[in-house]
Protein backbone atom coordinates (compact mmCIF):
# COMPACT_ATOMS: atom_id res chain seq x y z
CA UNK A 1 0.00 0.00 0.00
CA UNK A 2 2.86 2.39 0.85
CA UNK A 3 4.64 1.76 -2.44
CA UNK A 4 1.47 2.11 -4.49
CA UNK A 5 0.64 5.40 -2.76
CA UNK A 6 4.12 6.85 -3.27
CA UNK A 7 4.23 5.67 -6.89
CA UNK A 8 0.82 7.21 -7.64
CA UNK A 9 1.83 10.51 -6.04
CA UNK A 10 5.24 10.78 -7.73
CA UNK A 11 3.83 9.58 -11.04
CA UNK A 12 1.67 12.70 -11.31
CA UNK A 13 4.83 14.86 -11.24
CA UNK A 14 7.42 12.64 -12.93
CA UNK A 15 5.55 10.32 -15.31
CA UNK A 16 7.19 7.17 -13.94
CA UNK A 17 4.62 4.77 -15.43
CA UNK A 18 1.97 5.11 -18.15
CA UNK A 19 -1.23 4.64 -16.13
CA UNK A 20 -2.17 7.45 -13.75
CA UNK A 21 -4.83 5.83 -11.56
CA UNK A 22 -3.63 3.60 -8.74
CA UNK A 23 -6.22 0.93 -9.58
CA UNK A 24 -4.89 0.66 -13.14
CA UNK A 25 -1.27 0.65 -11.94
CA UNK A 26 -2.12 -2.17 -9.55
CA UNK A 27 -4.14 -4.24 -12.06
CA UNK A 28 -1.89 -3.77 -15.08
CA UNK A 29 1.62 -3.46 -13.67
CA UNK A 30 1.75 -5.33 -10.36
CA UNK A 31 0.43 -8.63 -11.74
CA UNK A 32 3.91 -9.57 -13.00
CA UNK A 33 5.32 -9.23 -9.49
CA UNK A 34 2.65 -11.42 -7.90
CA UNK A 35 3.11 -14.25 -10.39
CA UNK A 36 6.89 -13.95 -10.40
CA UNK A 37 7.03 -14.21 -6.60
CA UNK A 38 5.05 -17.44 -6.79
CA UNK A 39 7.22 -18.89 -9.57
CA UNK A 40 10.48 -17.97 -7.82
CA UNK A 41 9.24 -19.44 -4.54
CA UNK A 42 8.64 -22.72 -6.37
CA UNK A 43 11.91 -22.71 -8.36
CA UNK A 44 14.48 -21.36 -5.91
CA UNK A 45 15.74 -23.04 -2.75
CA UNK A 46 14.56 -20.90 0.17
CA UNK A 47 17.89 -21.31 1.99
CA UNK A 48 19.98 -20.08 -0.96
CA UNK A 49 21.83 -16.80 -0.52
CA UNK A 50 21.17 -15.28 -3.92
CA UNK A 51 22.05 -12.04 -5.66
CA UNK A 52 19.28 -10.90 -7.98
CA UNK A 53 19.75 -8.02 -10.42
CA UNK A 54 16.74 -6.17 -11.83
CA UNK A 55 18.12 -4.43 -14.93
CA UNK A 56 16.49 -1.18 -15.96
CA UNK A 57 14.43 -1.10 -12.78
CA UNK A 58 12.62 2.11 -13.77
CA UNK A 59 9.85 2.82 -11.26
CA UNK A 60 10.55 -0.40 -9.37
CA UNK A 61 8.16 -2.73 -11.17
CA UNK A 62 8.37 -5.69 -10.90
CA UNK A 63 11.15 -5.33 -8.31
CA UNK A 64 9.56 -3.59 -5.34
CA UNK A 65 6.25 -5.49 -5.26
CA UNK A 66 8.26 -8.66 -5.88
CA UNK A 67 10.50 -7.93 -2.88
CA UNK A 68 7.50 -7.34 -0.67
CA UNK A 69 6.35 -10.88 -1.49
CA UNK A 70 9.70 -12.67 -2.12
CA UNK A 71 12.46 -11.46 0.19
CA UNK A 72 15.12 -14.04 -0.57
CA UNK A 73 18.78 -13.04 -0.76
CA UNK A 74 20.02 -9.67 -1.98
CA UNK A 75 18.07 -7.76 -4.59
CA UNK A 76 19.57 -4.89 -6.57
CA UNK A 77 17.48 -2.49 -8.62
CA UNK A 78 19.82 -1.35 -11.41
CA UNK A 79 18.86 2.03 -12.86
CA UNK A 80 20.92 4.81 -14.41
CA UNK A 81 18.25 7.50 -14.92
CA UNK A 82 18.63 9.98 -12.08
CA UNK A 83 14.98 10.85 -11.41
CA UNK A 84 14.11 7.17 -11.19
CA UNK A 85 17.06 6.50 -8.88
CA UNK A 86 15.85 9.30 -6.58
CA UNK A 87 12.35 7.79 -6.61
CA UNK A 88 13.60 4.24 -5.93
CA UNK A 89 15.78 5.37 -3.03
CA UNK A 90 12.91 7.37 -1.55
CA UNK A 91 10.56 4.39 -1.77
CA UNK A 92 13.12 2.06 -0.19
CA UNK A 93 13.57 4.56 2.66
CA UNK A 94 9.83 4.17 3.38
CA UNK A 95 9.77 0.36 3.19
CA UNK A 96 11.52 -2.28 5.25
CA UNK A 97 12.87 -4.44 2.43
CA UNK A 98 15.96 -6.11 3.85
CA UNK A 99 18.71 -6.82 1.37
CA UNK A 100 17.27 -4.47 -1.26
CA UNK A 101 19.32 -1.66 -2.76
CA UNK A 102 19.60 0.63 -5.78
CA UNK A 103 22.65 0.60 -8.04
CA UNK A 104 22.76 3.98 -9.80
CA UNK A 105 25.04 3.34 -12.75
CA UNK A 106 25.39 1.41 -15.98
CA UNK A 107 24.53 -2.27 -15.73
CA UNK A 108 27.91 -3.42 -17.05
CA UNK A 109 29.50 -1.93 -13.94
CA UNK A 110 27.64 -4.40 -11.70
CA UNK A 111 27.70 -7.44 -14.02
CA UNK A 112 31.20 -8.48 -13.01
CA UNK A 113 32.71 -11.94 -12.58
CA UNK A 114 34.08 -10.94 -9.15
CA UNK A 115 30.58 -10.19 -7.82
CA UNK A 116 28.34 -12.49 -9.84
CA UNK A 117 24.56 -12.55 -9.90
CA UNK A 118 22.50 -15.71 -9.58
CA UNK A 119 19.31 -14.30 -11.12
CA UNK A 120 18.89 -11.49 -13.64
CA UNK A 121 15.45 -10.02 -14.41
CA UNK A 122 14.57 -7.90 -17.40
CA UNK A 123 11.32 -6.47 -18.68
CA UNK A 124 12.53 -4.11 -21.38
CA UNK A 125 16.18 -3.35 -20.60
CA UNK A 126 17.29 -4.47 -24.06
CA UNK A 127 16.13 -7.06 -26.60
CA UNK A 128 16.33 -10.51 -25.02
CA UNK A 129 18.82 -11.89 -27.58
CA UNK A 130 21.33 -9.12 -26.83
CA UNK A 131 20.62 -9.30 -23.11
CA UNK A 132 21.70 -12.94 -22.84
CA UNK A 133 25.15 -12.17 -24.27
CA UNK A 134 25.39 -8.97 -22.24
CA UNK A 135 24.80 -10.63 -18.85
CA UNK A 136 26.77 -13.85 -19.37
CA UNK A 137 30.06 -12.66 -17.78
CA UNK A 138 28.29 -11.65 -14.56
CA UNK A 139 26.35 -14.85 -13.80
CA UNK A 140 27.15 -17.56 -11.26
CA UNK A 141 25.76 -20.77 -9.75
CA UNK A 142 21.96 -20.69 -10.11
CA UNK A 143 22.46 -18.55 -13.21
CA UNK A 144 18.96 -17.80 -14.29
CA UNK A 145 17.84 -15.03 -16.62
CA UNK A 146 14.14 -14.21 -16.56
CA UNK A 147 12.60 -12.21 -19.38
CA UNK A 148 9.16 -10.69 -18.77
CA UNK A 149 7.48 -11.05 -22.16
CA UNK A 150 4.17 -10.08 -23.69
CA UNK A 151 4.22 -12.86 -26.28
CA UNK A 152 4.49 -16.63 -26.05
CA UNK A 153 7.69 -18.49 -26.87
CA UNK A 154 7.68 -19.84 -30.43
CA UNK A 155 9.86 -21.91 -32.72
CA UNK A 156 10.98 -18.67 -34.34
CA UNK A 157 12.31 -17.46 -30.99
CA UNK A 158 14.18 -20.74 -30.55
CA UNK A 159 16.15 -20.04 -33.72
CA UNK A 160 17.42 -16.79 -32.20
CA UNK A 161 18.87 -18.12 -28.94
CA UNK A 162 22.52 -17.07 -28.72
CA UNK A 163 25.11 -19.85 -28.63
CA UNK A 164 25.76 -21.15 -25.14
CA UNK A 165 22.24 -20.58 -23.83
CA UNK A 166 19.21 -22.76 -23.29
CA UNK A 167 15.60 -21.71 -22.92
CA UNK A 168 14.50 -23.78 -19.93
CA UNK A 169 10.86 -22.95 -19.45
CA UNK A 170 8.04 -20.57 -20.21
CA UNK A 171 5.49 -19.69 -17.55
CA UNK A 172 2.23 -18.04 -18.67
CA UNK A 173 -0.25 -16.14 -16.53
CA UNK A 174 -3.35 -14.03 -17.07
CA UNK A 175 -3.62 -10.31 -16.38
CA UNK A 176 -6.40 -7.78 -16.92
CA UNK A 177 -4.75 -6.98 -20.28
CA UNK A 178 -4.34 -10.58 -21.45
CA UNK A 179 -1.68 -13.26 -21.15
CA UNK A 180 1.90 -12.49 -20.18
CA UNK A 181 4.91 -14.74 -19.98
CA UNK A 182 8.15 -15.39 -18.14
CA UNK A 183 10.93 -16.90 -20.22
CA UNK A 184 13.59 -18.69 -18.16
CA UNK A 185 17.07 -19.02 -19.65
CA UNK A 186 20.30 -20.51 -18.34
CA UNK A 187 23.80 -20.61 -19.77
CA UNK A 188 24.99 -24.03 -20.85
CA UNK A 189 28.09 -25.44 -19.19
CA UNK A 190 31.31 -24.86 -21.06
Amino acid sequence: VVYLGVLSSWNRRMNLVGPSKWQVIFDELFADSFYLAKVLSERVDASAKLQTLDLGAGAGIPGIPLRILWDQGKYTLVEIREKRVVFLRFVLSKLNLAGTQVFADRAEKILLPEQPAHIVLSRAFMPWKKLLSFVRPGLKDTRMVIILAREPWTGEHAQDIPAGWSMDEESAYDTSRGKRYFWFFSPMSA
